[in-house]
């Protein structure tokens, strides 16, 4: 790992756990957050994208490579868990992101990669920061997930007389950063997007629809953030629901066979 000159102190965050900038300490504290792409929901007045934790954006690891443009050969890569800096909104109004970087007063050029899971890296958009001499600044990074074409296919849609399906996130608690609630406030199934459609007009939103033969067959739906997700099917007076599946940028096609799904009285 490059290391920056003794000009840099460096505090590097191997955990989750919240650190604190040293008392009168200049520097950043970095926090991020994963956003979204598909915008078919929004309205001018409103963003209905749901906002990502770490794990239902399937980031691991942040990696921010500081240097300053008058100082070309003065250069630091800065390595955090995922969890040490992510905020949703609220949580960044209530709580210190525990990935900070001491610095001193200056401009600085920074790179940023997000690493997934899978060990794939996506470099985000650098960004050009300037440091106080009086205190920490803050700097959030906002990544817009990646997004791909889904394809599913359709068993068994003749036998029945409505049917309804629905693209649901899969474990909305763990996956979700302000995840819906009931009146009991718990957490209750969070709802990928009430205007999803797909290229052959299958409503993916819950819209109840007669069964028949055109529901069969292949289909597709375009620009689906990746992440976790489960189909629920209301067929008639049944419940039905497929097993969690990931969306990733190489697909994730799915059979939805009505014949063999757990279902359960609606």
């Amino acid at each position: 790992m490059p290391r920056l000159a003794s000009r840099f102190a460096i505090l590097m965050i191997l955990g989750s756990g919240c650190v604190l900038p040293p008392l009168n300490a200049t520097g950043l504290e970095f926090s991020w957050r994963f956003v979204e792409t598909n915008s078919v929901d929004d309205t001018e007045e409103e963003d209905n994208r749901w906002v990502r934790t770490c794990n239902g954006a399937g980031v691991s690891r942040m990696f921010f490579v500081i240097s300053q443009p008058d100082l070309p050969n003065r250069t630091g890569t800065f390595d955090f868990a995922c969890t040490a800096g992510f905020q949703s909104e609220s949580s960044a109004d209530t709580q210190n992101s525990s990935a900070y970087v001491e610095l001193r007063e200056g401009t600085y050029d920074i790179a940023v990669v997000a690493r997934a899971v899978t060990g794939q890296d996506q470099p985000l958009e650098p960004r050009t920061v300037e440091v106080g001499d009086t205190s920490v600044t803050a700097d959030t990074v906002l990544m817009n997930l990646p997004t791909t074409s889904w394809s599913f296919e359709v068993q068994g849609a003749t036998e029945c007389q409505e049917i309804a399906f629905s693209l649901l996130l899969a474990d909305p608690a763990v996956n979700v950063a302000d995840p819906p609630v009931n009146e009991e406030g718990e957490v209750s199934e969070a709802l990928y997007r009430e205007n999803l459609v797909s290229v052959e007009g299958l409503n993916l939103s819950g819209e109840v629809a007669p069964c028949s033969a055109e529901l069969d067959g292949f289909d597709v739906v375009e620009n689906v953030d990746v992440g976790t997700y489960w189909v629920e099917i209301l067929v008639d007076d049944r419940r039905c629901r497929s097993e969690p599946f990931t969306i990733s940028l190489d697909g994730g096609a799915i059979t939805l066979d009505l014949e063999t799904l757990a279902c359960e009285p609606a």
